[in-house]
């Protein structure tokens, strides 16, 4: 499956009847993958009688707003090449709330957007029933998002191993991808020398932007393959609890916890 595409078909026009699906990853199998999405608005279009034009897809979180697929499908409606769209559901469109409204908000005044599984009447019925939608969407969303960052800690703690995420400076992810709790992380000593250097200047009282300096004169580089800035130093210094083996956690870490991993520095 492509990741994002728009097909269209011929002789569409002015007010054409569009479709627009989406789901948050490529093979999504919560009963809503984009095939379930098409056969459900194909079959109220054969109800209602009309013909879709054209379809527009997204392989993207709903959380985002620039989505290839949408762009396409605002920039034909901007253009006023569109009458009507039909999504399987509004939280298809965007799972935020206020998202979801403001991109209700910008198509509706060209284009009537049609949810082909709820039935969301017209006026203010209809916005108040859209709305409501659009704040359970939100809320599941934040459920979720909390479930697995439980999850993920809870896994750090009673494994005391590598969670997941992207690796970080120092380290190297080993064990078994996608199967959180079960990975171990492998110290790099090249960049282990780079840390506590870092630590070492730093215990002298040495600013970040001339440990920066020393440690690209040196040859270290950071995990991406390029030279340290200040930022990348002090990225460094807040995580002295991790590198002295002891578990954290950040955004860009799914940490050991004590004892799980070599330590740095002591």
């Amino acid at each position: 499956m492509k990741r994002h595409s728009v097909q269209t078909c011929e002789g569409s026009e002015k007010g054409a009847v569009v479709g627009y699906l989406r789901v948050s990853t490529d093979g999504q199998e919560d009963g809503n993958g984009l095939d379930v999405q098409r056969q459900h608005i194909v079959a109220y279009a054969a109800v209602q009688g009309i013909q879709i034009d054209q379809w527009f897809q997204d392989v993207e979180s709903g959380a985002k707003e620039d989505r290839p697929g949408l762009a396409a499908l605002r920039e034909a409606v901007r253009a006023g090449k569109v009458g009507r769209v039909l999504d399987y559901r509004m939280d298809r469109l965007a799972r935020e709330a206020l998202l979801a409204e403001q991109l209700y908000r910008k198509l509706s005044p060209k284009a009537r957007v049609v949810s082909v599984s709820e039935s969301l009447g017209e006026g203010f019925t209809g916005d108040l029933m859209r709305r409501i939608l659009a704040a359970f969407a939100d809320y599941e969303r934040a459920v979720i998002a909390t479930r697995t960052k439980t999850g993920r800690r809870e896994s750090v703690r009673k494994n005391g191993t590598f969670a997941g995420g992207h690796g970080v400076l120092g380290y190297r992810p080993e064990g078994q991808r996608g199967n959180p709790g079960k990975g171990t992380l492998r110290l790099i000593e090249q960049e282990a020398e780079a840390i506590r250097l870092i630590f070492a200047m730093r215990d002298q009282g040495t600013t970040l932007q001339k440990i920066a300096g020393e440690l690209n004169a040196q040859g270290f580089r950071t995990k991406a393959g390029v030279e340290f800035s200040h930022v990348q130093v002090l990225r460094v210094l807040n995580r002295e609890a991790f590198y002295r083996g002891q578990g954290v956690i950040t955004r860009s870490v799914e940490g050991a916890a004590l004892g799980a991993h070599s330590a740095i520095i002591t």
